[in-house]
């Protein structure tokens, strides 16, 4: 498990290093973009933990509400991300 957490962390590394390099030879500067990259990562921390609570909460029968429901989490609208003229 301890391999595939990090492949898939080194994959992503280096999609999000090929998307700034893409960002940069538009000239496009960092401070325009980082901003967003940080919140998309909280946003999908935050919906990780969400999940997990949620997930705790059925397990001891108990309600859980989400406090980023809807449209706004991350599950809701990453779940086209093959298909961006959904999203």
């Amino acid at each position: 498990m301890r391999k595939n957490n990090d492949h898939r962390r080194q994959e992503v590394q280096q999609i999000v290093k090929n998307a700034c390099d893409q960002l940069n030879q538009e000239g496009v500067d960092a401070r325009n973009y980082v901003e967003q990259l940080a919140w998309l990562f909280f946003l999908k921390a935050f919906d990780e933990a969400e999940s997990r609570k949620e997930e705790e909460a059925a397990f001891d029968d108990t309600p859980y509400e989400r406090r980023l429901a809807g449209e706004y989490a991350w599950s809701s609208w990453a779940k086209d991300a093959d298909h961006p003229d959904r999203m």
